[in-house]
């Protein structure tokens, strides 16, 4: 795909690898969406971005992704202004050292990383239908082969003993499963969807917690650098190499087997299920 004057969305970009996701989308002359959080981190990102690609079609849209009501807004303010997306890229994400629910009931890990992006990602399909070509790229984590789905117990929220790090990885295997659904579900479309793995990046994802401090600190020299990932992000979606790509999961720029389990197909149909009911779709 050819991205001037396409319609792209980062979310998480205000810093890492959604900052340099976006700024590789404004220096080929797209419109970038920038979906935060934080609006004066949000506002300081989208103006260094602006000033280093000299692209003024870059916007501010302030989102939480952990809540299904500020997810909704985000989408609707988008429709307001846009009627197609070519590119969406679910790239926000965190990690967690204790249990955190939010006030629609959700552990805060996986609305963030999965129900939030499930939403999204819902409720802009049909600005996706009317582009003549439409790319999702969910980023994910290898930490999905650690995630195991229980049903009875999705979010960890009655466990006694939370684990931050289970959180994470069960919420990228929910990521990874979504994308195989949506990839089958959107086969007579001209909407891809794909899984990515970045590897181990140097940024400020996780670093406040405990054992991600001394992860950075051990193993900093054989991190990637998020500009690394931004081009592997970029390259997945204008090489011509992947452009009939569709649900497959990468890793590192590279088409790869994912987890076991993620490719459960009853698991798959449970976890659409569920997900449903928990955004309330």
């Amino acid at each position: 795909m050819e991205l001037k004057d396409k319609i792209c969305m980062v979310t998480g970009a205000n810093s890492g690898i959604g900052k340099r996701t976006a700024e590789r989308f404004a220096d080929t002359g797209a419109k970038v969406v920038m979906l935060c959080r934080d609006k004066e981190r949000g506002e300081k990102a989208r103006n260094d971005l602006v000033q280093k690609t000299q692209n003024e079609n870059i916007e501010l849209l302030l989102c939480d992704l952990s809540s299904m009501r500020s997810v909704r807004r985000a989408a609707k303010g988008f429709k307001e202004n846009y009627s197609k997306l070519h590119v969406l890229v679910n790239n926000a994400g965190l990690i967690s050292s204790s249990k955190k629910i939010t006030e629609e009931g959700n552990e805060k890990t996986f609305a963030t990383n999965y129900l939030g992006h499930f939403l999204l990602t819902y409720l802009l399909i049909d600005p996706m239908k009317e582009a003549s070509s439409a790319e999702i790229i969910n980023v994910t984590s290898a930490a999905h082969k650690s995630g195991e789905l229980d049903f009875d117990d999705l979010q960890l929220k009655r466990s006694t003993y939370f684990s931050g790090w289970k959180a994470y990885a069960n919420s990228k295997l929910a990521q990874v499963m979504f994308t195989y659904t949506l990839s089958r579900k959107l086969k007579k479309t001209t909407i891809s969807v794909n899984s990515y793995h970045p590897g181990v990046v140097n940024s400020h994802f996780g670093k406040k917690t405990f054992l991600t401090k001394i992860f950075y600190k051990l193993f900093f020299f054989l991190m990637r650098d998020p500009d690394d990932s931004a081009e592997d992000i970029v390259r997945l979606i204008t090489d011509p190499e992947f452009e009939d790509s569709t649900g497959k999961y990468f890793s590192k720029g590279k088409i790869k087997k994912s987890s076991k389990e993620s490719y459960d197909v009853e698991a798959r149909r449970k976890l659409w299920k569920e997900s449903k009911k928990l955004v309330g779709i």
